[in-house]
């Protein structure tokens, strides 16, 4: 299996050498937010490749949750850099939030 690990710059994956472990805390934080209507969104870097032997490395994940304390995701995607994540997360932060049921009536 092979890992990765992201640069000092903390946007940065690098691939490590065949059998390496990274050192300290394998998944990292890329972005989270706790919305108003209790949904959360949760971007991390996932240290495994998770786009199965494709063209480029899936590295980044974004799942969106119901609250702090249910892990049913409701809601998810992968992206293979440091900026499609965040853009991803925005994206579904945006959305998420507009689901609120506000009933404005």
């Amino acid at each position: 299996m092979q890992y990765w690990i992201l640069d000092k710059d903390g946007k940065t994956p690098i691939e490590l050498p065949e059998g390496v472990w990274p050192e300290g805390k394998p998944t990292t934080r890329v972005a989270r937010d706790v919305l108003g209507n209790g949904k959360v969104v949760s971007t991390v870097f996932l240290t495994i490749d998770h786009g199965y032997m494709g063209a480029e490395p899936v590295l980044f994940e974004t799942m969106v949750f119901p609250n702090e304390d249910d892990f049913g995701d409701i809601d998810g995607d992968r992206y293979t850099s440091y900026d499609l994540a965040v853009a991803g997360h925005n994206r579904m932060v945006k959305e998420h939030y507009k689901t609120e049921n506000t009933n404005d009536f």
